[in-house]
């Protein structure tokens, strides 16, 4: 049984929390949030659970038109399993809602509308695994808050411990910062080499969105070298995507993408990220009519990071 310490730290109303095992299906990892405030020691076996500390932004209200419009805010809560949760508020009125375990985004909410992201119904929130669905992100092996006025954001950090280095022994600072702005979100992954010595990983948000799997059409894709991991082949995409069973691809060299859901339009903004996923499991999962993934990754060729170097790439969403 492991043993982790974590720390928490607040700048105005920046959160710098820890974050849980959130990866595929290699190594996992703990974290420790670098801190000179408030300390707390942690004991699983296979996941933790971050504590933060946050000021809330203040609040200001001003009539526009006889409306009421409050400043954007960041403020932690409970959610779902007695979890710390961290609650993000625009001043648009769209908001985002991320657990300090696993660093995972489960909701997005455009100004009135409906949510974007996509949690699975057996999702679990006791700890016992990552949570299935939102935006985690996936690091260091993906596959075989400050606000001012408008831009609330919460940063969470990733850090090395004795658990996570018998798996994978690099020294390194990966943060996520999740910011709500103009009515997008926007989540950056950096990952910075503290050591002297490069290393290499993949990576990706594995982004769940709430969709009417029969009406899903992936653009942006079109002409791009696509690797079908299920039936192991390489070939073209041509034209948008549909899913009409189960999908697990791999298109490289990929850019912005929209995804129509049969709801809503979404753009998937993408910088520093050279690839794209696409998954459904199709009827491997009761709920699969209900969700597709669309993922931002680098995947085709690892990013590779000198000592003392550091890597950053971004995924915006907007309606």
């Amino acid at each position: 049984m492991a043993t982790v310490s974590c720390k928490t730290i607040v700048r105005s109303n920046k959160v710098v929390a820890s974050q849980a095992p959130v990866l595929g299906s290699k190594p996992v990892l703990r974290a420790a949030a670098k801190a000179p405030s408030k300390a707390c020691s942690f004991k699983s076996l296979s996941a933790f659970q971050g504590q933060a500390m946050v000021e809330k932004a203040k609040r200001s209200t001003v009539s526009r038109r006889n409306m009421e419009v409050s400043a954007g805010s960041v403020e932690t809560t409970t959610g779902l399993g007695d979890l710390p949760m961290v609650k993000i508020t625009g001043d648009d009125g769209s908001s985002a809602e991320a657990y300090l375990f696993g660093g995972v985004v489960t909701s997005w909410k455009p100004a009135g509308g409906d949510d974007v992201l996509y949690v699975r119904p057996d999702a679990k929130f006791d700890k016992s695994k990552p949570i299935s669905g939102g935006l985690p992100h996936c690091f260091p092996q993906f596959g075989p808050g400050t606000t001012d006025g408008a831009e609330p954001s919460v940063e969470m950090t990733l850090s090395p411990s004795d658990y996570s280095k018998a798996m994978w022994d690099k020294e390194f600072k990966a943060t996520q910062t999740i910011t709500l702005s103009e009515g997008k979100l926007t989540a950056t992954l950096k990952v910075m080499n503290t050591g002297d010595e490069e290393f290499d990983f993949t990576a990706s948000f594995h982004t769940y969105f709430a969709a009417d799997i029969e009406k899903v059409a992936v653009s942006g894709l079109d002409g791009l070298k696509v690797t079908d991991r299920l039936a192991e082949k390489d070939s073209t995409q041509e034209g948008d995507v549909a899913i009409a069973g189960p999908v697990d691809s791999v298109y490289y060299d990929s850019g912005e993408m929209g995804l129509e859901t049969g709801a809503a339009k979404v753009t998937i903004g993408s910088a520093g990220w050279t690839d794209a996923v696409v998954w459904s499991p199709w009827s491997d999962m009761d709920c699969y009519k209900e969700f597709v993934c669309v993922e931002n990754a680098v995947v085709g060729a690892p990013a590779v990071v000198p000592g003392g170097g550091e890597w950053s790439a971004t995924t915006t969403l907007s309606v």
